[in-house]
């Protein structure tokens, strides 16, 4: 839909962050932490049983993810079968904006939002 309300939230978590989207009622929710050993310098997303492995690519003023690695159930799986994601965060007008798409060759588009957020005390 336009125009729906989103509220995220952070909490931290056993050394991670746990990011809880909540688009009009509706939650999603994430695992992010820091990325060790052959994840190194890599920003570790949890969804569940698919666990991402993402690069922090700055670009053109924006901070891109970029997938570098997938595993769903703990099984690494090729990066061709992973699904194709474009996100990207940047500070515009002292708001943080973000866009997201994924999609898949299977399935077509999964999903995607764009908007910013102000942050609130």
């Amino acid at each position: 839909g336009k125009n729906v309300p989103v509220k995220v939230t952070f909490q931290h978590k056993d050394g991670s962050e746990l990011w809880i989207r909540d688009f009009a009622g509706r939650k999603f929710s994430s695992f992010q932490s820091e990325g060790h050993g052959y994840a190194d310098r890599l920003l570790v997303e949890k969804f569940g049983p698919v666990t991402v492995w993402l690069a922090l690519v700055l670009k053109d003023e924006k901070l891109h993810l970029i997938t570098r690695r997938w595993s769903m159930f703990g099984i690494p799986l090729p990066l061709a079968l992973s699904p194709n994601v474009s996100t990207y965060e940047n500070q515009a007008d002292g708001k943080f904006c973000f866009y997201v798409e994924v999609g898949s060759l299977l399935t077509g588009l999964i999903v995607r939002y764009q908007s910013w957020l102000a942050l609130s005390k």
